[in-house]
């Protein structure tokens, strides 16, 4: 991490040793927990109502919780987004989201939902993508509100979100599912091959890097032999034609960086609009772990943007 800007450095330091630890899953949820929990509190968005719901089962299960975040001030009808958090497959939960949900509620102007879909090993693929399908289809189904626009609902994740929301956006096409109207892929967790350069030159304990990855990706696909879905790892889907318009953004110094690129030009390559931005400082996490930095709200700023244009006013 020797590229990092002196004050990504600093900020690099900030984080504790064995914060991330993949051959100890339960620990380091743990772990993360406990730093969530114990962040400052940031003032929440003003005129957002949240609610929490839960999704159908399957006769077998209850259905996994969902979050609703609706802004007070909204054209009607409203698009909507299915947000979906990261935490490499392993790991995460709905209040790490809270505030960054709430205010893309307030600045794009239109209904977010973050589902709190079911965590690998103990639930491994498909688990998580399937509770996702469920969720874009409670949008599509206007359980988001009577006034949300099912033409308009767009999916958002962050790194293994990332890949999720990819995922959801192949298995919606294939399935006749709801219409996409956009899938955001904020520093995507795609390729579980991890054979990128990128992938390779990102080492270091602090961070997330190929030894994290490799461990994380076992526990998603449940550590079998059996051949990889492209659902489930979405680099390896040989069509990428008919899906939904792209937004990608990707740190240059975080080791998705080549899958998120690779990607993208993948998908202009089908035909499907694509905008990407790799921005040139910060490591992976750095935006929402360190969300004052310049960077980081020029991302945030971005993505909004993107996203109010796609299904906001």
């Amino acid at each position: 991490m020797d590229a990092l800007t002196p004050e990504y450095r600093r900020l690099l330091e900030l984080i504790p040793e064995g914060l991330i630890d993949m051959a100890d899953i339960a620990r380091t949820r743990a772990r993360v927990h406990q730093r969530i929990a114990a962040s400052p509190a940031r003032p929440a968005s003003p005129g957002v109502a949240i609610r929490d719901d839960v999704l159908p089962g399957d006769g077998t299960r209850p259905g996994p919780g969902i979050r609703l975040y609706t802004p007070a001030s909204r054209p009607a009808p409203s698009g909507a987004l299915l947000f979906i958090h990261g935490g490499g497959f392993v790991m995460g939960e709905l209040s790490q989201g809270d505030l960054h949900c709430m205010d893309i509620a307030a600045r794009a102007g239109c209904v977010v939902a973050a589902v709190d879909y079911r965590l690998a090993p103990e639930h491994p693929y498909p688990a998580a993508l399937e509770d996702c399908y469920a969720g874009l289809t409670f949008l599509a189904r206007q359980n988001g509100g009577p006034d949300v626009d099912p033409g308009r609902v767009a999916v958002a994740g962050v790194s293994a979100g990332g890949g999720l929301a990819a995922g959801l956006a192949l298995l919606s096409r294939d399935r006749g599912g709801p219409r996409i109207a956009l899938q955001m892929l904020e520093a995507p967790m795609l390729d579980h091959r991890g054979v990128t350069p990128s992938s390779q030159e990102i080492q270091h304990p602090k961070v997330w890097d190929g030894r994290a990855n490799q461990l994380a990706w076992r526990a998603y696909l449940g550590g079998t032999d059996t051949p990889v879905s492209p659902y489930a790892s979405p680099a390896l889907a040989v069509d990428l034609g008919g899906l939904p318009p792209a937004y990608i953004a990707v740190s240059a110094k975080e080791m998705f960086r080549d899958e998120a690129l690779e990607y993208a030009q993948r998908l202009m390559a089908a035909a499907v609009p694509v905008e990407m931005h790799v921005y040139p400082d910060g490591f992976h996490g750095s935006t929402w772990g360190f969300p004052e930095t310049e960077q980081s709200r020029r991302w945030r700023t971005d993505s909004i943007g993107a996203l109010a244009a796609a299904v906001g006013h």
